[in-house]
């Protein structure tokens, strides 16, 4: 293991920039901080570059390092790895990723189930609904131009790990949902004005399920393509649901109909 005191050491000053958008988009890394996270970064090793850990607490992960001596392992003091984490208490121990590159065309010939978020703003919902997408299966996530970034450390961290293990792709536009309807995909949103409720849908088929922004919903351009507008039923003195909240009920009758046997 490699032993860094040196702030001014490129390698630190490369980790310390990925919590700047600008820097993980010129990179193409992110950082990913805590146990867990890491834990699932080591199993995406063709992603991995690299890992940090606090210097003294190289025994506390032993397991790790013994079982991936594979990997460039770096010692830093906990000075430096405070510099390079976002958190307050990063437990010691972070990676650094490369962003895996989903492809827009591969990945809609096979996917049956898909999300797009419509200028979703919020890192934590958007992590929350990364992790809710991967729980039930979900194949890819779309995401409109002027969404909060998947890749910056608040979005990472609530995803615990999804953005690892769901496809994600960035900048969707308008003629890519065109083209998506024109391959056979149904639209789906959400609007407190419909008649049909959630569970009268048919979810089974090639399905869009769009989750708009936290304030102002799913924009008009987009529900215009929506072949069909829902209500999730709940008590009518609550105004709406959180988008997160919103889209876990929706993903979970989603993933009730295609897994019946489950239920």
């Amino acid at each position: 293991m490699r032993y860094i005191a040196s702030k001014d050491n490129l390698t630190i000053k490369q980790a310390i920039k990925l919590k700047d958008k600008k820097y993980r988009c010129r990179d193409g890394m992110f950082l990913m901080e805590g146990r867990n996270n890491v834990t699932e970064a080591i199993k995406r090793q063709d992603l991995l570059i690299r890992i940090f850990i606090e210097n003294g607490r190289e025994e506390e992960y032993d397991s790790l390092l013994q079982k991936n001596p594979q990997i460039e392992w770096i010692s830093v003091d906990k000075k430096l790895l405070d510099m390079i984490c976002d958190t307050e208490h990063p437990q010691g121990i972070a990676a650094v990723m490369r962003i895996p590159q989903a492809n827009l065309v591969n990945l809609t010939k096979q996917a049956s189930l898909l999300l797009l978020l419509d200028q979703l703003s919020d890192p934590g919902n958007l992590g929350t609904i990364i992790r809710t997408a991967r729980a039930f299966s979900v194949d890819g996530i779309l995401m409109s131009r002027n969404c909060a970034d998947p890749f910056s450390p608040k979005v990472v961290r609530a995803s615990m790990g999804g953005v690892l293990n769901i496809p994600i792709y960035s900048d969707i536009d308008i003629m890519d949902i065109e083209r998506l309807r024109c391959q056979g995909y149904i639209l789906y949103c959400s609007s407190p004005s419909a008649k049909d409720d959630l569970y009268d849908l048919n979810l089974t088929g090639r399905s869009i399920i769009v989750i708009g922004n936290e304030a102002r919903g799913v924009s008009n351009k987009i529900k215009s393509l929506c072949q069909h507008q829902f209500k999730i039923p709940h008590d009518s003195q609550v105004e709406s649901l959180n988008a997160a909240i919103a889209c876990a009920i929706i993903l979970g009758e989603a993933f009730r109909q295609r897994r019946p046997s489950l239920f």
